[in-house]
């Protein structure tokens, strides 16, 4: 049965009443609104996250959507939808990249965008959205990797396909057939066919 008819009067926090403490509760009509944003996302059709589609939860919350686009569903309903919320998972922009659950971000593993994002040469496109989702995760986090939310997985993957590899890490490239190299050692190596610097 619908649950979702007529104006909600009254949100507070759902405490024990629903299925996660994301979720309120609408102390009028008895009644909780989902608010575990992964669900949220998979339910709206977003692609950066996975949850499983035919549990009984998921369904519950498919019959009670209005049209603000909110789900709804019956205290007694919080166990299924709970669940529910337990298969949704977080796909990152790329295969290699990793969501660490801790931070609610997924880690940057793409090592040309890497390069490039630290200024060290290759090619990406400039001024992404991607890109910008990246440098902003990664300042707030500040631990010397380079993250960015979930939610932005599309951007960062459309980011990572605009990347190539041009020159060597430090390198500059001089056109679209030549890289000048800037290591110290690789160059003295290079120029005086050893001079104490051994190379693979």
């Amino acid at each position: 049965q619908g649950v979702q008819e007529g104006r909600v009067e009254k949100l507070i926090p759902a405490g024990a009443l629903c299925a996660a403490r994301d979720d309120m509760y609408d102390d009028v009509k008895k009644i909780c609104q989902m608010g575990n944003k992964y669900a949220y996302a998979y339910l709206l059709g977003h692609d950066w996250v996975f949850c499983a589609p035919n549990m009984p939860g998921a369904q519950i919350l498919k019959r009670n959507k209005d049209e603000m686009s909110n789900f709804w569903y019956h205290s007694s309903q919080r166990s299924e939808v709970r669940h529910f919320y337990g298969t949704c998972v977080p796909t990152c922009a790329d295969d290699s990249d990793t969501y660490h659950a801790s931070k609610d971000l997924c880690l940057v593993s793409n090592d040309i965008a890497r390069v490039w994002l630290q200024g060290n040469g290759q090619h990406c496109a400039h001024a992404t959205a991607g890109a910008v989702a990246i440098q902003h995760a990664s300042k707030q986090i500040g631990d010397g990797n380079m993250w960015y939310k979930p939610e932005m997985a599309g951007r960062v993957k459309t980011f990572y396909r605009s990347c190539s590899a041009r020159c060597a890490k430090g390198d500059f490239e001089l056109d679209s057939d030549n890289c000048q190299v800037q290591n110290a050692n690789g160059n003295t190596f290079l120029q005086v066919g050893g001079g104490g610097v051994v190379c693979e």
